[in-house]
């Protein structure tokens, strides 16, 4: 089960001010700001997946090309979440960030991130997706029919309403079914230590849970990982619609590899 790191941000709003019938440069209300709150909650407990662990429960043996990837590395699935409530006034949300970095092992590489910045123009007016995780943890628009046809039966939550089907065909970890409806998406990050996604509203607001996959290859004597983790908001508010942004605390999160 996920927690979360929960933190109130505050704004301030347009000074209100309301003209008085008689007199036009008169100001009959207090002069005062609307306070604009926002809740930004930052998964402190991401849900971890070993890919051999998952190719095991697929009753399915690891491809020749990842066996020898496998003799001094092991790949993990990382759940990330990042999401945002309004609490006070009308903020609008223009854009959320999300950003993390391994600070515990330096040889941590990120291979994919999920979702994709391709998924801007094929998902964002979809209410769910498909997608699909290939051998080696790569993710993937596409699900292709031999994939559909292998699909096992076995269902694993990577959190909330992101689920991972798995496959017996050696060339797909599984396909993922993603209910929610994604925003527009940036995301970078693949070949470091880091991951990073700047999440942006379409035609709904920018509010709630998203929650965001990170495939790592770790040197398999590492047990646990250490992230520095933290997210960013921007807003729009006023007739000018002027964008205000501020930073949550950064958290630092231990993750155990089992």
């Amino acid at each position: 089960m996920m927690d979360f790191y929960e933190e109130e941000l505050f704004f301030d709003g347009d000074i209100a001010k309301e003209k008085g019938i008689f007199d036009p440069d008169k100001t009959t209300a207090e002069e005062e700001p609307e306070l604009l709150g926002l809740k930004t909650r930052i998964g402190n407990r991401p849900i971890v997946y070993n890919l051999q662990q998952l190719f095991d429960l697929a009753k399915k043996k690891l491809p020749p090309e990842l066996e020898v990837q496998f003799q001094t590395h092991n790949i993990y699935l990382i759940t990330h979440a990042v999401g945002i409530m309004r609490t006070k006034g009308s903020a609008k949300v223009v854009e959320l960030q999300y950003n993390a970095e391994i600070t515990s092992s330096m040889e941590a590489q990120t291979i994919d991130l999920f979702p994709k910045t391709k998924f801007i123009d094929r998902f964002k007016i979809e209410t769910g997706l498909s997608g699909t995780i290939m051998a080696a943890g790569n993710f993937s628009a596409e699900v292709p029919d031999e994939l559909k046809n292998s699909l096992s039966g076995t269902s694993l939550t990577l959190g909330g309403e992101l689920n991972l089907e798995l496959s017996t065909n050696t060339k797909f970890v599984g396909k993922i079914n993603y209910s929610i409806k994604l925003p527009v998406v940036q995301s970078s990050g693949i070949a470091s230590n880091k991951c990073s996604w700047v999440l942006k509203p379409d035609e709904n607001p920018l509010l709630g849970d998203q929650l965001l996959i990170q495939t790592i290859a770790v040197p398999k004597e590492v047990k646990t990982l250490s992230y520095s983790v933290k997210g960013l908001v921007k807003i729009s508010k006023g007739w000018l619609r002027k964008v205000e942004e501020k930073e949550t605390t950064t958290q630092i999160i231990n993750i155990k590899l089992t």
